[in-house]
């Protein structure tokens, strides 16, 4: 295997043969390389252009002219070796590789093939899939060895195939994958995160939390199944990512969620953040977006929130800080400050959409003290099951309705997806000014980290 170089220890080298638009995810990525070599086997590759565009450098080397294979790679590899390069990244290269050119840039070189592997491993991967009717199709990161897309895996993306599906279709949407999860893996390479050790993906830093599956539109039951093959799968995520389409009864809009959690000194801390829009003419009423957030610690009951709050525009936030050594909430809103007792199992109305991920569901009924920064108010749900039709999917859910007296102005409905950690997927409420939010699951994205 070559050294590696004692220079240039930032320097990326990408092989082309056509159009190179995963080369142009990468270059768009923006890595702190001090170098970016573009290379090409073929002189009128569309991708060499685009490449001088990036201010990238670029070279031609034409396999046409040499006798051989090993001939051909041996003038390669001169090339790659002057540019002293920390990863090849393998971006629609169409040469097969000889056995020794692997081996010489063993652990630093990296490819993407479009397709789940092992599964199709080689050419025409889309019409494979449809011919054998599979249901889940994606594309993967790996690291390069003799064997042909046979190498160890880094990262991988999953779609559903739809009915309407042709192989056009299909490889468009897993192309769009393709352009995520490269340049994702890529970065980890070049930060120091990851790096291949005796044939399997080894993580350095161990800041790193989001070495995954990613999903873009795939039912949850199916994600948890292809999860649970994953050698980077764990019982306790390290990031989840989750959109929705919200609708109310003035607009539209659209929310973004991301958990967070840390494992330190044994002890598991979480933070959620959430982020709502306006979307589309709605947007002209309502500029302004409403965050919340979470922090505090995971047990064995469930979450446990630090800290809490709620911020709508630009009116001053509402604040819930927990102290659960002397069993006192403190509650901040519009300026007063008020301190109450402090139940236990209380959480904030952010963290009650968690909470079940950790702690049991009982079958038929759940009370829970619940605040949103403005008060304290004691909350009884009623437990069913429905089946819920979403942008990804039908999904069984657990159905979490909050009983309220007649007269009660605020009302709850939540969904959680037991199939997938007990996620949130569907949310339906009357806020104290009537109104009536409704916000759905659009996307999932979970994931994990490797020493959890």
């Amino acid at each position: 295997m070559a050294s590696l170089p004692t220079g240039i220890m930032k320097s990326l080298v990408i092989l082309i043969s056509g159009r190179g638009s995963n080369m142009q995810a990468l270059l768009e990525a923006g890595f702190q390389a001090d170098r970016i070599t573009v290379i090409s086997n073929n002189p009128n590759a569309t991708g060499l252009e685009i490449a001088r565009k990036y201010s990238a450098e670029t070279i031609v080397i034409d396999h046409r002219t040499f006798p051989d294979r090993q001939t051909f790679d041996t003038a390669l590899a001169e090339k790659i070796d002057a540019c002293q390069p920390k990863l090849i990244a393998l971006a629609g290269f169409m040469r097969i590789l000889s056995d020794r050119f692997v081996q010489r840039y063993q652990g630093r070189l990296m490819n993407i093939h479009p397709s789940l592997l092992p599964a199709f491993p080689g050419l025409g991967t889309h019409a494979r899939a449809l011919q054998e009717g599979i249901r889940i199709h994606g594309c993967t990161v790996h690291f390069v060895t003799a064997q042909l897309d046979h190498g160890p895996i880094v990262i991988q993306a999953a779609i559903p195939v739809l009915p309407s599906d042709t192989e056009e279709t299909l490889a468009t949407r897993i192309l769009q994958q393709e352009h995520r999860i490269y340049p994702q893996a890529v970065r980890w390479f070049m930060e120091d995160q990851i790096r291949l050790n005796e044939n399997r993906v080894e993580v350095i830093d161990s800041s790193v939390s989001e070495i995954a599956l990613y999903s873009p539109g795939l039912p949850p039951i199916l994600l948890l199944w292809i999860l649970s093959f994953s050698v980077f799968a764990a019982d306790i995520p390290s990031r989840i990512e989750i959109s929705y389409a919200v609708t109310t009864d003035i607009g539209q809009g659209e929310i973004k969620e991301v958990m967070e959690i840390k494992h330190v000194n044994g002890t598991h801390s979480y933070t959620i953040n959430s982020e709502a829009q306006a979307t589309g003419v709605f947007k002209i009423i309502e500029p302004n977006s409403i965050v919340r957030h979470s922090e505090g610690t995971i047990t064995k009951q469930g979450l446990r929130p630090a800290r809490a709050y709620e911020k709508r525009g630009k009116k001053a936030s509402s604040v819930a800080v927990f102290n659960w050594e002397k069993h006192v909430i403190t509650l901040q809103h519009k300026g007063q400050e008020e301190q109450k007792r402090l139940p236990e199992g209380t959480l904030d109305r952010l963290s009650l959409s968690y909470n079940f991920m950790f702690a049991p569901l009982p079958k038929q009924y759940v009370e829970k003290h619940v605040t949103d920064g403005r008060d304290l108010q004691l909350a009884h749900y009623a437990v069913s099951q429905e089946m819920l039709h979403t942008p990804i999917g039908e999904i069984d859910t657990i159905v979490l309705t909050r009983q309220e007296n007649k007269n009660a102005k605020v009302k709850r409905k939540l969904w959680l997806a037991p199939n997938n950690h007990m996620l949130p997927v569907r949310i339906v409420s009357v806020e104290e000014n009537g109104r009536e939010i409704e916000k759905i699951v659009t996307g999932i994205n979970i994931s994990y980290k490797a020493d959890h």
